[in-house]
């Protein structure tokens, strides 16, 4: 499982997909699986499209098993929500750290015009000496 994990993770390309091997009379739970592992968010069936799925597949079997399947399904899906959000957050925690470091070396305009992507055109004045050091040791 570690495995698994660190080569999704990884992004690496084509993207990773663990193989499954359904019995032929489970088709159509083999393709409900490739449905929710698809890379287009688009194309991922949500959880009610799965519930209705897993339900019709297992007519005879017990629901308490699929209760709990698709329990902790969502209790998945939710804690990857979280991730994602603590993960969002630490960007724009260092992200506003950037630009506060950015603004504190660089003048207001200079700053706003790296900050979109423009080239910052150079100034000329008549008595000024700029400086630049390298601090070692």
């Amino acid at each position: 499982p570690t495995e698994i994990i660190e080569r999704v993770k990884s992004g690496e390309r084509p993207s990773f997909r663990p193989s499954a091997s359904v019995g032929c009379h489970m088709e159509e739970l083999g393709q409900l699986m490739q449905h929710c592992w698809a890379e287009d968010v688009l194309e991922r069936p949500d959880f009610n499209q799965i519930k209705v799925q897993l339900r019709k597949f297992n007519r005879e079997s017990s629901s308490n098993i699929l209760d709990n399947l698709l329990s902790r399904m969502e209790q998945y899906a939710n804690n990857l929500e979280e991730l994602v959000e603590e993960r969002t957050q630490a960007y724009l925690e260092e992200k506003r750290k950037a630009e506060a470091l950015l603004y504190q070396i660089l003048p207001h305009s200079v700053a706003e015009q790296l900050k979109r992507g423009e080239t910052v055109q150079a100034e000329a004045f008549d008595s000024v000496t700029i400086y630049f050091s390298d601090i070692v040791g």
